[in-house]
């Protein structure tokens, strides 16, 4: 009788951690939708993920394992003479060859322009923001 009282108790002290956070998680009852924290940085980079992966297989000339590490700098640039802004992102990504035998990764930096639509009427439309790449290094040993 003890030990199956104990064991109740057990279960019920592991359990309930878990049902509360489960139940914090999925607070509107569908399964199917998970809520995870996401900064703005990961939007921005989810957001260029399909067009950084066209410039990966360019630089390497077959389709390569990638992933963002972090990013390293980001800056808005204002000319003020001439009433131009513009942001400046650094990355750096993890490259590797799937067909490679080579094991390890390489560490390469790319540097991306981003130019908002001025004079935006809607703020809430982004697709007139263009990006393109100012600079792509490959990685040459040094730590990034």
């Amino acid at each position: 009788m003890k030990k199956t009282i104990s064991m109740l108790l057990v279960t019920l002290i592991l359990g309930i951690p878990f049902t509360f956070v489960n139940a914090a998680e999925n607070k509107n009852g569908n399964t199917d939708v998970q809520e995870i924290y996401a900064t703005p940085n990961d939007m921005i980079l989810d957001f260029i993920q399909t067009k950084v992966d066209k410039i990966i297989q360019k630089e390497y000339g077959k389709r390569m394992a990638w992933g963002w590490v972090k990013i390293k700098n980001d800056k808005q640039i204002i000319k003020v003479n001439e009433h131009k802004r513009w942001y400046e992102l650094q990355t750096v990504i993890m490259v590797q060859d799937p067909d490679s035998k080579e094991k390890g990764v390489k560490f390469d930096s790319m540097t991306f322009k981003f130019i908002p639509r001025e004079n935006n009427s809607d703020s809430r439309d982004l697709g007139d923001t263009k990006f393109e790449l100012l600079e792509y290094k490959h990685n040459d040993g040094k730590a990034y």
